[in-house]
């Protein structure tokens, strides 16, 4: 199938789309021409089209907050534009206050999804409940760190030397015109996100960071692994974990830990 009619379908039910604009014109008298216009892309390599698993019945089926659910459909709430400020940490990261908090709030709600027992795993039934698994917190420091990282515009982890009992994600995305705001989301042009572990065993505390460079698109991403390919019950990040090809989970386990 040629690229171009694959995009149609795939534009279609991208889940993060919640808006479209539509025209047509006649064309020379006996063609007619129809656009749409949608507010997400939705064909960019690697990109999960939407979550499976059953469809709403209301507005609590669905993960943003205040949704409500239509035929099946989540209706989400309008988003406030950015104010642009950044009050909590240095401005020199290109982050604003208001991505911040959504960054640090998507991963609170996916960490909450698995600690209540209700995130699904590939390797069957959900993955087991936590016991005392830690709300985040924002930490401008790991945003200083991840920055002179992303800074630099070389794909790939930072030296482990340069984090010691640090954790951290990657992700990247070809749409550098991305809005920061939505794509925080669901992360880009390099986003980090570093989880801090401090005290005896570099036990993860709860502070996480996460920059992005350009443009973002990733949490949601990152823990679609267990969905896909599986931890197990064991709930263990095993060598035979690490080692199956082409089934990574270790984003995910990062934005857990």
């Amino acid at each position: 199938m040629p690229v171009n009619t694959l995009r149609v379908p795939l534009q279609m039910v991208n889940a993060e789309t919640t808006e479209i604009g539509c025209a047509y014109k006649v064309c020379g008298g006996n063609r007619m021409q129809v656009y749409c216009i949608y507010n997400e892309i939705g064909y960019m390599t690697g990109m999960t089209l939407y979550e499976t698993g059953p469809a709403c019945n209301t507005g609590k089926d669905c993960k943003h907050k205040g949704s409500s659910c239509d035929d099946g459909l989540c209706i989400k709430p309008k988003e406030v534009p950015d104010d642009g400020k950044s009050d909590e940490c240095p401005a020199d990261s290109g982050l604003t206050d208001r991505i911040r908090n959504k960054i640090l709030d998507v991963h609170n709600e996916l960490r909450s999804l698995t600690a209540r027992g209700k995130a699904t795993d590939a390797l069957g039934g959900f993955a087991p409940t936590a016991a005392a698994m830690k709300k985040l917190k924002y930490d401008c420091s790991l945003e200083k760190l991840a920055s002179a990282h992303a800074k630099t515009c070389k794909w790939g982890h930072s030296a482990a030397n340069t984090r010691p009992g640090i954790g951290e994600n990657i992700y990247a995305t070809t749409n550098s015109k991305a809005d920061k705001l939505k794509e925080a989301e669901s992360v880009c042009n390099t986003l980090i996100c570093e989880a801090r572990s401090r005290g005896p065993l570099h036990r993860p505390s709860n502070v996480v960071h996460l920059l992005i460079l350009k443009s973002f698109q990733a949490p949601r991403s990152w823990f679609s692994e267990l969905a896909k390919f599986g931890v197990g019950q064991d709930n263990v990040f095993s060598m035979k974990l690490l080692n199956r090809p082409g089934k990574v989970v270790g984003h995910y386990t990062q934005v857990l830990l």
